[in-house]
């Protein structure tokens, strides 16, 4: 039996190695820093795309500048008029108006766990919204540990058990939020109303605190309405009685942002601050 394979030492010597790493640069750096996208015939046309849990991407075009239609139906008047962009958040009801890209793409930072539209239309300060175009309606996927429950027993773990094995992953809000499923029933000093409302969101929301995040942080992560539910009780003393719940370090986890979609990742394993865990309680 033959083979057409054929292997050398000399293939992996280091200068051979060091010149075809060379050619390879020397090939890409040739290559453009971005290679244009075909484009596009001019036409109406929308489109809004889930990037991640925080970013979505949107692309657009008009068949027709809207201008001329403007100065006929205004005159003077339409130059007080900007074409603009309104991201809408189904859920919350809030809207984000700012001017259109020139270049029909447009990134949006939102929230996880959301359902957005987006509307392209002239404003004019104290004037109604022209609206011209409308998106389709997309979802962010939720962060973090699901709230669906496997009923097999082989796929079953305690809080206790599944917050560590988050923890040795390095998922630091996530072995968060499961240490604190099992360490609040346990949490005598915490404000009734925590324990009565705590939605996945909410548990969250208060993993991140015990994490150390500013108000700020947290309002770039957070839904609004979750923002305002966390208004209501006062942070260092939530955070202090939620940290004391777990044995939890004093110290802020680092973190960092992973490639263009923002999401917040943690640069180490958490095990470090993370409490040994044991059924039935959380250790001193």
């Amino acid at each position: 039996m033959s083979s057409d394979y054929h292997s050398s030492s000399a293939e992996f010597a280091p200068e051979a190695l060091r010149a075809r790493v060379q050619q390879t640069a020397q090939k890409l750096a040739a290559l453009p820093e971005v290679e244009p996208l075909p484009p596009l015939p001019r036409a109406h046309r929308i489109r809004l795309f889930v990037q991640s849990p925080y970013r979505l991407f949107l692309y657009w075009s008009l068949a027709r500048d809207p201008s001329t239609t403007l100065h006929r139906i205004f005159g003077d008047r339409a130059t007080l008029y900007t074409l603009s962009v309104r991201l809408i958040d189904l859920i919350g009801g809030q809207q984000y108006l700012r001017p259109a890209s020139p270049d029909g793409n447009e990134w949006f930072d939102v929230f996880p766990g959301r359902a957005y539209r987006v509307e392209l239309g002239l404003f004019a300060p104290g004037r109604p919204f022209i609206r011209l175009l409308v998106s389709n309606e997309v979802r962010t996927p939720r962060v973090g540990v699901s709230p669906q429950v496997d009923q097999s027993l082989d796929f079953q773990a305690p809080p206790e058990a599944l917050a560590q094995m988050l923890a040795d992953a390095g998922q630091t809000l996530d072995a968060l939020e499961a240490a604190l499923e099992a360490a609040l029933p346990l949490a005598s000093e915490l404000p009734a109303d925590i324990l009565s409302a705590l939605s996945p969101d909410k548990a969250r929301l208060l993993a991140a605190l015990v994490a150390g995040l500013s108000l700020d942080e947290l309002r770039r992560m957070f839904a609004p309405e979750l923002i305002a539910w966390l208004s209501g009780f006062d942070h260092e003393t939530l955070r202090a009685a939620l940290r004391a719940a777990l044995s939890f370090a004093p110290e802020k986890i680092p973190f960092r942002l992973h490639g263009a979609s923002e999401m917040v990742m943690p640069r180490g394993p958490f095990a470090r601050f993370m409490p040994s865990l044991a059924a039935g309680r959380l250790p001193e």
